[in-house]
């Protein structure tokens, strides 16, 4: 992944900052992974609630800080590119292999 963030790095707001060093000083949830609940409806109810429990954070005041949302936003370094710049998964290995990295 780093292999190619770094060949895409013409496409960054800052090609000059290295996208694995940056700091991320909000405390953000991204995402959760399964909650161990066995039948589907625990399943359905867990993941509205944590789709609930997420949103909320990201909103919620953090003293000293502020909103993570807001703080996200003020901070973003992304920008667009079209998915046709990105390789397939199989082709950026290929490439990385091609400039001696090694994929196991």
């Amino acid at each position: 992944m780093l292999y190619m963030q770094e060949q895409l790095a013409e496409y960054r707001r800052n090609p000059s900052a290295p996208p694995h060093l940056r700091k991320h000083p909000q405390p953000r949830i991204m995402w959760l992974k399964g909650s161990g609940l066995k039948s589907m409806e625990g399943i359905q109810v867990s993941q509205v609630g944590m789709k609930k429990f997420v949103a909320a954070w990201n909103e919620h005041w953090i003293r000293g800080r502020g909103i993570p949302n807001v703080l996200m936003a003020q901070n973003n370094q992304t920008k667009p590119i079209d998915n046709s710049v990105v390789p397939a998964a199989n082709e950026a290995g290929r490439q990385y292999e091609e400039n001696g990295g090694t994929v196991q």
